[in-house]
């Protein structure tokens, strides 16, 4: 529903990352002994992080609509980001000819679980993610207006980004392959700086 709403950013991440992947014949890769092919934690980090990702635009979407200009601007930054790392990692999904949707319970890719993260939920994707806000949470923030919009959106991104940096720290290091893992990486550095700047806002607020 919502990758309808990113739609040449999605064609666009995909062309690149398709470009990038894409093999010459003549080529076999002899330095690193061939192509190497993505695990269940590059495949199932990608699946979940795209939804995680989703929620992230779809809150960015609700805050513009009440809130003032500063924090409207920092959410339509936040929704840009979120949009291309969402095409560039279904780039790499329809590479590989892996479904964008995963078919195993979410964050089976990580064992054990996130840490610090209980696996109590009735088979959700929302519920079982790290920082995952609920409906409930996301009707509630589509409820609000002015100050107290601004400061329960940057209470739940706050939540959002750590469990988002908590799964992109985990891929980053068991992911199998270098592109996922270098993805990985940088999506934990921009979301702990991003972080950095929504706590600055939320100090700024009174809560």
């Amino acid at each position: 529903m919502l990758l309808a709403l990113c739609g040449l950013a999605l064609l666009a991440g995909a062309a690149l990352i398709g470009a990038a992947l894409a093999t010459p014949p003549d080529s076999h890769h002899h330095e690193s002994g061939g192509n190497i092919m993505p695990s269940a934690v590059d495949v199932g980090f990608l699946q979940d992080m795209i939804v995680h990702h989703q929620q992230a635009v779809t809150m960015s979407e609700i805050v513009r609509s009440g809130a003032g200009v500063e924090i409207a601007g920092l959410a339509d930054v936040l929704r840009g980001n979120q949009l291309l790392e969402i095409g560039q990692m279904t780039g790499f999904l329809q590479v590989w000819d892996k479904p964008l949707i995963s078919s195993i319970a979410p964050m089976d890719w990580m064992s054990g679980g996130a840490e610090g993260h209980q696996a109590h939920h009735d088979g959700s994707q929302h519920d079982a993610m790290p920082g995952m806000a609920t409906q409930e949470q996301l009707n509630r923030l589509g409820e609000l207006a002015g100050s107290a919009k601004e400061v329960y959106f940057l209470q739940l991104m706050v939540r959002h980004h750590q469990g988002g940096v908590l799964m992109a720290d985990y891929a980053a290091t068991h992911a199998a392959t270098p592109q996922v893992k270098a993805l990985a990486q940088r999506i934990a550095v921009e979301q702990s700086k991003e972080n950095q700047q929504l706590t600055a806002f939320l100090g700024q607020r009174d809560p």
